[in-house]
């Protein structure tokens, strides 16, 4: 699975030097490319494994809520896919949006494997996916502490050398 070749989609990627084989950091500018970027990570998931959107912004919510993400990225799939496949895919995102700082997105990575509903803590974990960080960006400015920063980034590091699975954060940079 490559997640950083994704076509018709640029993202600048952030501090390559922190970053490990599977760890990715991201800049995002554009909204419709980046949901085209969350649903091409989807398809090339591993067909039994789940991807783990930990949402800071309740950006993507459910595929039946019209103006989210994972609406869009439903809508995204009809165009090439059955409603079986659709529904097949879709059943293998699961969604944290409960963050009410940094500090709660690190408690969760920390027990990520303890917190994936049962039915799907037999498959694989393909990727974790930590939408706009930068949400919280203000805060830790306001406060002169970076610190939870700098642990989301050690901790997603660990992760994906100790799961072997992608972990892609990203923060927006709209204009």
């Amino acid at each position: 699975m490559d997640l950083e070749s994704v076509e018709s989609v640029e993202f600048t990627k952030i501090n390559t030097e922190l970053e490990g084989e599977r760890y990715i950091q991201l800049n995002v500018q554009n909204t419709p490319e980046w949901i085209h970027y969350v649903c091409e990570l989807v398809k090339k998931s591993d067909a039994l494994g789940i991807v783990t959107i930990l949402d800071c912004a309740y950006q993507f919510g459910s595929p039946n809520i019209v103006n989210s993400g994972l609406h869009q990225i439903k809508k995204k799939l009809q165009k090439n896919h059955s409603d079986t496949e659709i529904r097949d895919l879709l059943e293998r995102v699961v969604v944290f949006d409960d963050f009410e700082n940094l500090g709660d997105v690190n408690k969760l990575l920390n027990t990520i494997l303890e917190v994936i509903p049962t039915q799907f803590q037999d498959r694989p974990l393909n990727c974790i996916l930590i939408s706009n960080t930068s949400i919280f960006y203000w805060n830790l400015r306001d406060m002169e502490n970076f610190d939870d920063l700098a642990e989301l980034h050690r901790i997603c590091r660990q992760l994906s050398s100790r799961l072997g699975c992608y972990v892609v954060s990203s923060r927006s940079l709209f204009e």
